[in-house]
């Protein structure tokens, strides 16, 4: 794998609404990273190498972002840049076809989906 070049972490915690009034604390982290795109200025049909970028971005940030909430993510995003040389499959490649698995399950999988589900109180905690 491609080791990323940085990472970058970022949190917010709304604390009031559009209007100014309090409301209940809505936090919010994004990881990314940047990386060198290995197959950036070649056309490719074989994009697992970016698959494998994929796979490990997704439980190294997923387990960084998690630490920086308040309590079990109820939501989460993905997305991707790339550069001028890249294509925007490539993009797709890396978020797409093993990323969000272990996104998903680094909160603790399906209980974690059981727990949003079941969730009336609110949103607490977002992952974006």
């Amino acid at each position: 794998m491609t080791p990323p070049r940085k990472t970058l972490l970022l949190r917010e915690t709304v604390v009031a609404d559009a209007l100014g009034q309090p409301c209940a604390p809505v936090t919010r982290v994004a990881a990314l990273a940047v990386f060198r795109n290995p197959l950036a200025g070649w056309a490719e049909a074989d994009l697992s190498a970016l698959f494998a970028i994929g796979a490990a971005l997704g439980a190294e940030l997923a387990a960084q972002a998690i630490a920086l909430l308040h309590g079990p993510p109820v939501s989460y995003g993905k997305a991707a840049i790339v550069g001028v040389g890249g294509d925007v499959e490539h993009g797709g490649a890396v978020i797409h076809p093993r990323l969000g698995a272990p996104m998903r399950a680094a909160p603790g999988g399906d209980a974690a989906r059981k727990r949003e589900q079941s969730d009336s109180a609110g949103v607490s905690s977002v992952i974006v």
